[in-house]
């Protein structure tokens, strides 16, 4: 899963754990079951599952394993064969591991149920559960009353009503992260976020939702500052050549300039690197060397794109 998704599904995971489980991947459990998320990192090699669950029941207790695919991949059972067995090495507990799958595009209409791996004389097996999203009923959702839930109904078998529903609530609710959540999620589904937004009614994220956010705020605070020093200098310096009061006012106004660019370079960098994990060499310098307008348009294109290449198209 890529960074940007991996962030949407840890929040709402965490935050409504026994909701995440039982009316997103639709496994029942116990009313008196107790439920806590648990740290996903695996080895010193900072191997990390999607996200773990440890689910207590009198004096049974187990973990419940989750990897999500945003995009179908032949090669899933690695990891998963993987990390449940990591997992059962660091927990020493019973493993049931399942993999949650986003969209229906690109994925087989069969998937096998047993992962199984030899080497040699060894022989390793996975039984795991697959969750197809678009199959999940999103009135559930709706009839939860979990606000952090209602991205998911972007996903999840809903009518446009109850897409609606949930992008109104979100809405009226304030929470600004998550219709952005929301709106990543329905990109995801219907190809873009135009498409989904058109979908719902454009009922939220606006570009003033993004740069509201603290991510955004403090990222262009940071290249303002740095902007505006730099403009001082560069003035300052100037102003021995050219004369003192003009060379500071051009300075400052060059700076000014250059830091709105450069926090809209440090924000898009941010963005591609939370949902690519790595920004190449040539995504830098394209971006080092591109006008503000054209960035303003990368950041738009990067929060929704499939790839670096499409978000600097």
């Amino acid at each position: 899963m890529t960074f940007r998704f991996d962030q949407t599904y840890k929040l709402m995971a965490e935050e409504d754990p026994r909701g995440s489980i039982t009316l997103i991947a639709g496994i029942p459990l116990a009313e008196d079951a107790d439920v806590e998320n648990v740290d996903r990192e695996l080895n010193i090699e900072r191997q990390n599952a999607d996200h773990i669950y440890r689910v207590q029941l009198g004096n049974q207790t187990s973990l419940l394993h989750f990897e999500a695919l945003t995009h179908y991949r032949s090669d899933w059972g690695r990891a998963q064969l993987d990390h449940a067995i990591l997992m059962e090495q660091k927990y020493r507990l019973p493993v049931r591991s399942c993999l949650l799958l986003f969209r229906e595009k690109d994925t087989p209409a069969q998937i096998p149920e047993i992962v199984r791996r030899e080497s040699g004389d060894l022989t390793q097996k996975l039984k795991v559960q697959i969750i197809r999203l678009w199959h999940r009923p999103a009135a559930e959702v709706l009839a939860s009353n979990s606000v952090v839930l209602y991205p998911w109904v972007a996903l999840m078998d809903a009518t446009v009503e109850e897409q609606q529903e949930a992008a109104r609530r979100l809405r009226d609710a304030g929470r600004e992260g998550l219709q952005m959540h929301m709106a990543l999620l329905g990109a995801l589904r219907y190809g873009s976020r135009e498409s989904f937004l058109e979908r719902i009614g454009r009922m939220f994220l606006t570009k003033e939702i993004l740069r509201d956010s603290p991510m955004w705020q403090e990222i262009e605070d940071e290249a303002r500052a740095e902007g505006l020093a730099k403009g001082v200098a560069e003035g300052l310096a100037k102003g021995v050549a050219e004369g003192l009061a003009r060379g500071v006012a051009e300075g400052l106004a060059e700076g000014r300039a250059e830091g709105r660019a450069e926090g809209e370079r440090r924000a898009l960098t941010t963005i591609l690197r939370r949902r690519f994990g790595t920004v190449p060499a040539w995504a830098e310098d394209r971006m080092a060397s591109a006008p503000l307008e054209t960035l303003e348009r990368w950041i738009e294109q990067a929060v929704v794109a499939d790839s670096v290449e499409s978000s600097l198209a």
